[in-house]
C-alpha cells in the first residue's frame, strides 16, 4: 500500500511555511524604536525552526521521489552527494534522506518482483552478487543488499509454502520450477543457509533447490530420482545445518 497522497503532504507543508513567514515578518520595521531596545534576541529560535521546516520539506521530497519512481543517481544529485565516495557519503547532512529512500526503494522493486515469480537468484543478480563466489559471502553478509536477499528468500519461502498448503492443482499455472538452473554456487550456498535458519520443512526446500517431478511444480523428488539431481548436495547441507544457530561471519568455516 502507498502512502497518501504526496501533493497533499507537499500541500501542507507549502501552507505551514506560509503561515509561519506570515506570523514572523522577516522586517522589523513596524516595531516602534524605543520597543527594539527590550525585545529578546530569537535568532536561534528562529534558525532552529527554519531548520525544521528544511527538514520537512526534504522528507516530503524523498516520499515524492518514491512515489515517482525516481533513479538512484537523481537522487543522489538532488540531495548533493552524487560526487561523494563512500565515507563522504555516510558523513553528509542529507545521508539519512538517501539511506531511507534506497532501502525503500528496494523494498519497493522487491515486492514487484516477488508478484513476477522472479526467483531467488533473479534477485540475487539484481543486486548485483553475481561475482560472488561461495568462498566469498562473509564479504556480503551485513550489506544492506544482502540483507534484502535474505528477506527475499524468506517471503519467497513463505508463498511457496502458502500454495503447497492450499493444495493447489498441480495444473496451476506456477512455473514448473521455483529455482534457476544457472544459479551460482555462492547463491544456491546463501539460500540453502537461509532456508535452514528459517527452520523450513524439507518439502519446502526441495522445492525451493528445484527437486521437483518435471512438470509438477509442488512435487518433491524422492529416492534414487533425489540421490541423482545434481544440486543433492545443498539438500544434504539443509539437512546438516537445519535447526542449527547461523553465525554468518563463520559461514566460510561451514562451507
Amino acid at each position: 500500500m502507498r502512502s497518501p497522497p504526496i501533493v497533499i503532504v507537499a500541500y501542507l507543508v507549502f501552507l505551514a511555511g506560509s503561515l509561519f513567514s506570515a506570523a514572523h515578518p522577516s522586517s522589523i520595521s513596524a516595531i516602534i524604536p524605543d520597543q527594539t531596545r527590550s525585545l529578546p534576541d530569537n535568532t536561534n529560535t528562529a534558525d532552529k525552526e527554519s531548520s525544521a521546516e528544511r527538514g520537512a520539506w526534504q522528507w516530503v521530497k524523498v516520499r515524492l521521489w518514491l512515489e515517482l519512481g525516481m533513479s538512484d543517481g537523481y537522487v543522489r544529485k538532488a540531495l548533493k552527494l552524487d560526487s561523494l565516495d563512500d565515507a563522504a557519503l555516510k558523513a553528509h547532512k542529507n545521508y539519512k534522506y538517501y539511506e531511507f529512500f534506497y532501502k525503500k526503494a528496494l523494498a519497493f522493486r522487491l515486492f514487484r518482483m516477488l508478484k513476477t515469480e522472479a526467483t531467488t537468484f533473479d534477485v540475487w543478480k539484481w543486486l548485483g552478487f553475481s561475482h560472488i563466489k561461495a568462498g566469498d559471502l562473509k564479504q556480503i553478509v551485513g550489506t544492506t543488499e544482502f540483507e534484502a536477499y535474505e528477506r527475499y528468500v524468506t517471503t519467497f519461502y513463505r508463498k511457496v509454502q502458502n500454495e503447497v498448503d492450499s493444495l493447489m492443482p498441480i495444473w496451476y499455472p506456477i512455473p514448473s520450477l521455483r529455482a534457476s538452473l544457472d544459479a551460482t554456487e555462492a547463491e544456491k550456498t546463501a539460500r540453502t543457509l537461509i532456508m535452514a535458519k528459517l527452520d523450513m520443512r524439507e518439502d519446502i526446500a526441495k522445492i525451493l533447490l528445484g527437486m521437483t517431478d518435471p512438470g509438477k511444480w509442488n512435487v518433491p523428488l524422492k529416492n534414487d530420482a533425489l540421490l541423482q539431481h545434481k544440486d543433492y548436495k545443498y539438500l544434504k547441507l539443509f539437512r546438516n545445518r537445519h535447526q542449527k544457530p547461523l553465525k554468518w561471519e563463520e559461514v566460510n568455516n561451514i562451507v
